[in-house]
């Protein structure tokens, strides 16, 4: 007998790499009888469980499948980094590699896996797979496009990815810098400070709300970053207006100029509030790289 959790445990495995055989068998069908794991994976069996142990572009067709089969696959490998078994994540981190696009929810387990899994050959294969990802499309600007395109998926995940991709030491990526504001002496005033000697401040001028940065890094001279406020995904009580698309993320007008950023975030009819320092600590500056 197998009951949900243990089928959903046996199919990351599986597609993780791990042999399949009659528990595989077990597993699919349970997924294909259980309403439980019919919400969850919503997949039928494949012809052979064998394409499972394939590259995920690799595999057979299969039209009863009720969702995109890379959704699946992130899903599953990503739960795999949690796996017991030091094979199984070290495949999964090198799978997810491979995907493509990849969503906040993996990269988030990617980098917390290459910052804290208790193996070197796991931790190693983490920042692999970080590293091809950001070879094809940047870090941040996957981060800002599943921002845009998906803001409620991906709410309860981007802050996480962010803070691991910006945190100092590995898995530090270029263009992910963690930016912390906190209130001075006025209401209107919040002092801002980032790893290397970034230096700021957010201020109220008239309506709006705008921020000044100094000692940017030269990496990015000459490049227009995104401002990224994760708590605005789910902070809505603040009189706010964001000058962007999307609640929370910023496109700056200008760019870097002499380690110098100023730009206007938002618009506020009122003083900033007292509460208004969580939307602020920590957001982050997102430097995608130009596309190859």
């Amino acid at each position: 007998m197998v009951d949900h959790r243990a089928a959903e445990r046996v199919l990351q495995r599986i597609v993780a790499g791990a042999p399949g055989g009659a528990e595989a068998e077990r597993a699919f069908e349970h997924v294909a009888t259980c309403p439980i794991c019919s919400r969850r994976f919503e997949v039928a069996p494949p012809p052979s469980y064998e394409g499972l142990q394939r590259r995920p572009e690799e595999l057979p067709r299969v039209d009863d499948v009720r969702v995109e089969p890379a959704e699946l696959f992130e899903r599953a490998l990503s739960g795999a980094l949690a796996d017991p078994e030091t094979t199984t994540r070290r495949r999964a981190a090198e799978r997810l590699g491979r995907l493509d696009p990849l969503g906040p929810r993996a990269l988030a387990a990617l980098a917390d896996a290459a910052a804290e899994d208790p193996q070197d050959l796991v931790r190693a294969a983490a920042l692999r797979a970080l590293d091809e990802l950001d070879a094809h499309v940047s870090l941040p600007q996957r981060l800002i496009e599943a921002w845009s395109e998906e803001p409620a998926r991906a709410a309860p995940f981007i802050s996480s990815v962010l803070a691991r991709l910006g945190a100092p030491g590995p898995p530090t990526v270029p263009g992910v810098a963690e930016l912390v504001a906190v209130p001075l002496a006025t209401t209107d005033l919040l002092a801002v400070a980032g790893l290397g000697g970034i230096s700021g401040r957010v201020q109220k001028h008239a309506d709006d709300l705008w921020l000044s940065l100094e000692g940017l890094p030269l990496v990015i001279e000459d490049i227009s970053p995104v401002l990224a406020f994760p708590k605005a995904l789910e902070i809505d009580a603040i009189p706010i207006r964001w000058h962007g698309r999307h609640s929370g993320l910023v496109p700056s007008r200008q760019p870097v100029t002499g380690g110098s950023l100023r730009m206007d975030l938002a618009s506020l009819p009122v003083g900033l509030p007292a509460d208004a320092g969580p939307l602020f600590d920590p957001f982050y500056l997102l430097s995608p790289r130009p596309q190859r």
